[in-house]
Order: C-alpha cells, then structure tokens, then sequence
C-alpha cells in the first residue's frame, strides 16, 4: 500500500526535464544526419554478411571475367574488342542486380522489428527507407570503379574525358536509385500484406 501511494504522489515537476517539449518534427539537417548513421549501420554488418561481398565485388568480376573470355571471341571476334560491349551491359546489370538487396534488406529489418524499434526514437521517418538505399548506392559505387579497373587491366580504354565518365556513372546511379525506390514500394507493400494475414 505504501509503494502504492509512493508512486501515484509523483508528479510531472519531479522530473528535470518535464518543462522541455518534445519537437514536433524532426529537422531536414537532423533527418539526413540520421540517415547517415542508419546507412552506416548497414555497410558495417557488411562484414558479417559474407553473401552480400560475393554479390557486389565477386559476382560482377566473375560476370565480366566470364563474358571477355568465353564469349568474347565467340561473338564479338576478341576478348579485347567485345569488352568493349561487355563492360557496360556488366555494369548496368550489376547495379540492377543489386537493388535486390535494397528489398530483401528492408525486409529483414521489418521481419526482425528493427522499424517498431527506431519508430519509437524521435527520428525522421525517411531515414530507415532512405538509408538502406544510400548504403546500396555506396556498393554500387564500389562495384563500379572495381568493374572499371579490372577492365582497364584487361583493355578497356575510355574514349572520352572524365566529365562523361562520372556523367554515366551518375546516370547509372540515379537509374538505379530509382529502381531501388521501386522496389522498398514493392517491399513494403508486402510486409503490410504479410501483417494483415
């Protein structure tokens, strides 16, 4: 009974912090600050993910590898001179290939709850969509200039200055992004389908 009445005799003035309002929204600056950390967060568990390393660094090597040397003199009449074609297409397809981890990224973290946890924060509400993008973005990055390197080792010369190459890099990467977006709808449509059953 004493512990009873202890409790119900303390008021909202007891505490330090009880004459703050709580921000109503969270700030632009402070939403991006937070999607920083969450995509962070995401490249850090990188390492305890070994499958998503063969994904965007050993799958599109073994791709390009694969495609110059078996096919190259096949179709294009060289290695050297089909890698030309190859690198590309490679490229694109591997950015396109990656943004399906975007989704089953998303839906690990819904299936795992870690949205009920970071909704109860006060957050930013793009910040856990957006950041698994800008991780995904950051792979595909790396996976590019890996692409570009291996195929300038094995031939690949540029025909037109760096502003065009990081303007295809952009294009891709936006193309990309947009894809991405895409596919969080699809995911997240089907973690609310899953939820109703």
């Amino acid at each position: 009974m004493t512990t009873a009445s202890t409790v119900m005799d303390i008021t909202v003035s007891d505490y330090p912090d009880s004459g703050r309002a709580l921000a109503a929204r969270v700030g632009p600056v402070e939403g991006l600050r937070q999607t920083f950390s969450l995509a962070w967060r995401t490249l850090v568990q990188i390492k305890h993910n070994p499958a998503e390393v063969i994904d965007f660094s050993v799958q599109p090597v073994m791709f390009l590898l694969l495609f110059t040397y078996l096919f190259g003199g096949a179709i294009g009449g060289s290695p050297k001179a089909y890698l030309l074609f190859a690198l590309p297409g490679i490229i694109v397809q591997n950015s396109l290939f990656t943004t399906l981890n975007t989704a089953t990224g998303l839906s690990t973290d819904l299936e795992k709850r870690f949205f009920d946890r970071l909704r109860s924060l006060p957050i930013a509400r793009f910040a856990p969509l957006a950041d698994r993008i800008l991780a995904d973005l950051a792979k595909q990055t790396w996976a590019m200039a890996m692409l570009l390197a291996l195929g300038y080792i094995l031939g690949f010369r540029i025909g037109t200055n760096p502003l065009g190459v990081l303007a295809a890099f952009a294009l891709v990467l936006v193309s990309t992004l947009a894809v991405s977006w895409a596919l969080v709808l699809v995911s997240m449509l089907a973690a609310l389908e899953l939820g109703h059953q």
